[in-house]
């Protein structure tokens, strides 16, 4: 009878080895996946980010605003917001 449990559990140790190779070889093939789709998204990318740097460039900044017939050196927008507020103290404003 003790012979038959110290099969049974090296047949479920067996079993259990198996499963865990199996679930590590299915995750490595999902893990090399991944890789090969980043490796792949990472191909798109390179040059949007290169276009993205020559379109920040200062110098392409000016021309192309240059073309659109843009003055860079005037006053910027001031949009309406909580910064145009007059500083309050004391919950009323300073005058």
């Amino acid at each position: 009878m003790r012979l038959c449990f110290i099969i049974a559990c090296m047949v479920a140790i067996g079993v259990g080895v198996v499963h865990l190779r199996k679930r590590a070889d299915i995750a490595k093939h999902e893990l090399l996946g991944l890789n090969a789709e980043h490796r792949r998204l990472r191909r798109d990318a390179d040059p949007l980010e290169l276009e993205l740097g020559h379109l920040m460039n200062p110098k392409a900044v000016a021309e192309r605003a240059k073309a659109m017939n843009i003055d860079l050196n005037a006053a910027p927008v001031r949009l309406a917001g909580p910064a145009d507020e007059t500083p309050r103290r004391n919950g009323r404003a300073t005058n």
